[in-house]
């Protein structure tokens, strides 16, 4: 089977347990809140003992729970992170199809679980002037560990929904994102993915 290709488009930002929750209502290109979901993610991360994914950063997981579960490999492209998806399947072992995508950079290597993270998801979603979803906001409150580490934290995300707006568009609701999430006592993210944080890496 070949994996589904999307773009991801986001902006996350690390917030104080305690905080209250965001007000989205002042987001450019948002003209109402649409349902709000509460999802428990459970995903385990994978890599090579030297962590050669890691440190290309791309990441690799199987996650469950949630719309998307299934396994996912996230890439650095040049209009944001692409993605490819497969179902989850019954096995723990990386699909091949995945493993064929990083080949040139694992090689032979085996690939083993480096982490894993429980999310508390609660996603609104931001509906546009036409009455369609535009971009999701996730607030995660984290639970992740690894060889060598034990944390929690909180993060709030806002991600373009896919083919939603236009680019010009799109980038104007993210930078109004952050511009309304900073000014409630948001900081932008320390690091650029929970699993970068999960092996200690700001």
């Amino acid at each position: 089977m070949s994996p589904k290709r999307t773009v991801e488009q986001e902006i996350k930002f690390d917030v104080d347990a305690l905080q209250p929750d965001a007000e989205l209502d002042q987001i450019m290109h948002v003209s109402s809140l649409g349902d709000t979901t509460t999802m428990e993610l459970d995903a385990r991360y994978f890599d090579t003992p030297d962590l050669k994914l890691a440190s290309n950063k791309i990441t690799l997981r199987r996650r469950v729970g949630g719309k998307d579960a299934g396994w996912h490999l996230k890439t650095t492209g040049e209009h944001g992170r692409e993605e490819l998806q497969l179902p989850l399947g019954d096995s723990m072992e990386v699909p091949e199809a995945l493993r064929k995508e990083v080949a040139d950079i694992i090689g032979q290597d085996v690939l083993e679980e480096v982490a894993r993270i429980h999310n508390r998801r609660v996603e609104t979603l931001l509906i546009g002037a036409s009455g369609e979803v535009v971009a999701e906001f996730c607030d995660d409150h984290v639970n992740a560990s690894s060889r060598e580490h034990e944390q929690r934290w909180r993060e709030w995300e806002v991600e373009l929904r896919d083919g939603a707006l236009e680019a010009a568009q799109g980038e104007e609701l993210l930078q109004s994102a952050a511009a309304v999430l900073l000014a409630q006592g948001a900081q932008k993210a320390a690091s650029a993915s929970k699993l970068q944080r999960a092996l200690g890496n700001h």
